[in-house]
């Protein structure tokens, strides 16, 4: 257990990756800014649970063109430690996240987020929502807004897009300079 908590910490640096057999990280009660995390923290041992709430990075994660290449990885660790704070989440520029439906597939539980981010991303594939599995768009109460701009493409599955608008608080999906292919 390492604990940190209250000490007007800005930012963790890429030395957390070192600590390998953490199980514990108290972070509460810092001033860790939105980009305040470094993508090591990835590294961490999947079962090491990170605290952060009431630092700024617990209800709004810029993980902006940091070279994230494992979608199931990132969104693991955005699951375990931030679901119930996380309010934005902005993943654009990274170009090896490729697979949104694991994106989409985890943030679908998190009932305070408002924004999500993943332009620019090179996502292939996107379905929304995509027919294998359960995305209860319903219970993303306060989702408004989601940029999937500048990415190669992506097949909305039609028979669901009215049903997807309808059941959410969803304002705004970009999907400018993106190839769209709508399948019923």
């Amino acid at each position: 257990v390492l604990n940190a908590s209250f000490n007007n910490i800005v930012e963790i640096s890429s030395c957390i990756k070192e600590f390998k057999e953490l199980r514990v990280l108290e972070l509460g009660g810092n001033k860790i800014v939105s980009n305040g995390i470094s993508r090591e923290m990835l590294r961490l041992d999947q079962s090491c649970k990170v605290y952060l709430k009431g630092s700024p990075v617990a209800s709004r994660l810029v993980w902006k063109n940091e070279g994230l290449q494992s979608a199931a990885a990132v969104m693991g660790f955005v699951e375990r430690n931030l679901e119930h704070t996380l309010v934005h989440l902005d993943l654009s520029k990274n170009k090896g996240l490729k697979d949104g439906n694991k994106i989409l597939e985890t943030v679908s539980s998190f009932k305070l987020l408002k924004s999500l981010n993943i332009s620019h991303c090179d996502i292939q594939g996107l379905s929304l929502p995509r027919r294998s599995y359960s995305v209860d768009f319903t219970s993303m109460t306060s989702f408004e807004t989601l940029d999937c701009s500048n990415n190669p493409g992506f097949k909305l599955v039609g028979a669901k897009i009215a049903e997807f608008f309808e059941s959410s608080k969803v304002r705004s999906i970009d999907l400018s300079n993106t190839k769209v292919n709508i399948i019923s």
